[in-house]
């Protein structure tokens, strides 16, 4: 096993298993050897022995680095985990001397047996023989969860690197900024100040993906501003009734990685039906105990539904994005139902 190995995880559940076994072997033989040089008692004997608390050993082991770890300390409950520890210190010494009071000594001291007081012993070898390997193994588990935060790190740094060009390529579209240019020119003779407007939101959409959307995240209201500018250019080609924006959140200082619904109005807009009276997408924005979801609604025609109205390459990467920014903290479901499509996000 290399340290590689130990470190960022197992192939599959027996390997996991094995390895553990390997680890409790090799603990018991150690601490056998160790303990049976001075002691003048045959390494196998003392093994033999050991394996009456290796079962007190692995107990509080695993208790600590599968429950209290990932519960308590992982999710910053110190004060939780510090009473845990202190009752999980108490139950180890109890289980240690009930071991070495019942079985323990009546099987290798039966001389003693009536001789000692339940109560009476070392309460911090008690503890500490039991603890010792479990903080041990409290520490490998910490680093390995240390390493594997810092390798996805690396990759979503090297991620965005490599996707920073293409993201943004993707989210300029040309023949969008072509037809509002276009519709731009036609209002400059019709609606002077609507064109002027228009060029206005059309600069702030190209300053945020250009310069602000380059940070990892965003304050909500930067998104939510971008979506309106976005939404409102396109009622130049679909009318203002068409495309309805229903923004029902309280704190837009809370910060999302940027450009992450665009993908879903996009999406709405190409394959949404053009002739079905307006709405034809609504968008609805909104937080509900801590969890902000934003969900797309868009009319599909019979072709676009036999065909696959979920998108492209576009969605693939949201989906890719969001399993890298949101790990286990979000939630992206679709569906088509009654010739609507739903396209829904919820971040944790």
């Amino acid at each position: 096993m290399t340290l590689r190995f130990i470190f960022e995880g197992y192939k599959n559940r027996a390997q996991r298993i094995a390895t553990h076994v390997v680890f409790w072997i090799f603990y018991v033989s150690l601490y056998s050897l160790l303990v049976s040089i001075p002691a003048e008692i045959t390494f196998m004997e003392l093994f033999r022995r050991s394996l009456y608390f290796v079962w007190v050993d692995i107990l509080v082991t695993y208790f600590l680095i599968y429950l209290l770890l990932p519960n308590f300390l992982l999710r910053r409950k110190y004060v939780w985990f510090v009473l845990s520890f202190i009752g999980l210190s108490f139950l180890t010494m109890i289980l240690n001397r009930l071991i070495n009071y019942y079985f323990y000594i009546p099987k290798y001291f039966p001389e003693w047996a009536d001789k000692i007081n339940f109560w009476r012993f070392d309460y911090f070898v008690s503890i500490v023989s039991s603890l010792a390997v479990a903080i041990f193994a409290a520490a490998i588990k910490l680093l390995k969860i240390w390493i594997q935060e810092r390798n996805q790190k690396s990759f979503l740094q090297l991620q965005n690197l490599q996707s920073e060009m293409a993201l943004l390529k993707s989210q300029i579209n040309p023949h969008f900024i072509f037809n509002t240019l276009n519709n731009i020119d036609t209002l400059i003779s019709l609606n002077p100040s609507k064109a002027s407007e228009s060029v206005l939101k059309l600069s702030e959409i190209m300053r945020y993906v250009l310069y602000e959307a380059t940070a990892d995240y965003v304050p909500m209201q930067k998104e939510i501003d971008y979506l309106s500018n976005y939404i409102s250019l396109h009622e130049l080609k679909f009318g203002p009734e068409f495309i309805r924006f229903n923004n029902e959140m309280k704190n837009t200082n809370e910060i999302v990685a940027p450009m992450l619904f665009i993908p879903l109005v996009e999406n709405a807009i190409k394959h949404g039906d053009k002739r079905v009276s307006s709405p034809g997408i609504t968008i609805h924005l909104f937080e509900k105990e801590d969890i902000v979801c934003f969900v797309v609604r868009n009319h599909v025609s019979q072709h676009e539904t036999n065909k696959d109205a979920s998108g492209g390459i576009g969605m693939v990467n949201l989906k890719r994005r969001l399993e890298l920014l949101y790990p286990q903290r979000h939630s992206f479901t679709t569906e088509i139902e009654n010739g609507i499509f739903t396209a829904k996000i919820c971040l944790l």
